[in-house]
């Protein structure tokens, strides 16, 4: 059985991450009281390991917009990080940012990356996209969903990449990030 860590009295409209029963002793939430964040420390006897996963605001690709919730978000990050203790990090999630763009969402989400230490996975590994959107009639593609992980964490990767089904009608793909144990 799986079943969502603490719900905190979140509210209903937010994310969970989700836990094996058979492994859920090994989890603790740290999730801070925030629809968009989500956060686990996971205890093995080697290390121990923060999960961050996150839902970003919509970039507005626009210069003129101060993105007040994508400080906000950011911060609250950075508070998980701050105020607990573990070895690696894992940050993951539908980041809304193309790191590719020289927009203020993605420039400010790369600086904060690269603030705490982090390297996207789509560095080392063949990370297409993520994201379909259609606009005057010709259909783009972006990488807005990630996986940031510690230095530590890269040579541990044993896959990365996007699910792309056919039968998956939204606008973002599915992705995964496979570490060796």
């Amino acid at each position: 059985a799986v079943k969502p860590v603490q719900d905190r009295g979140r509210p209903k409209n937010c994310m969970f991450i989700c836990v094996p029963d058979s492994v859920s002793n090994l989890f603790k939430d740290v999730s801070p009281s925030h629809w968009r964040i989500q956060a686990v420390i996971i205890s093995t006897p080697e290390s121990d390991n923060l999960l961050v996963n996150s839902y970003f605001p919509f970039d507005e690709r626009n210069e003129g917009i101060d993105n007040e919730e994508l400080a906000e978000t950011l911060a609250v990050i950075q508070n998980v990080i701050n105020n607990n203790q573990f070895d690696s990090i894992v940050w993951t999630g539908d980041i809304n940012a193309d790191l590719s763009r020289n927009n203020i969402q993605s420039r400010t989400v790369q600086d904060s990356v690269n603030n705490i230490d982090l390297t996207p996975v789509r560095d080392r590994n063949e990370i297409d996209f993520t994201c379909t959107y259609e606009r005057e009639e010709v259909i783009h593609v972006s990488l807005l969903d990630h996986f940031f992980l510690s230095k530590d964490l890269l040579d541990k990767v044993v896959e990365a990449s996007v699910l792309h089904h056919p039968e998956n009608t939204l606008d973002h793909e599915p992705i995964f990030c496979v570490l060796e144990s």
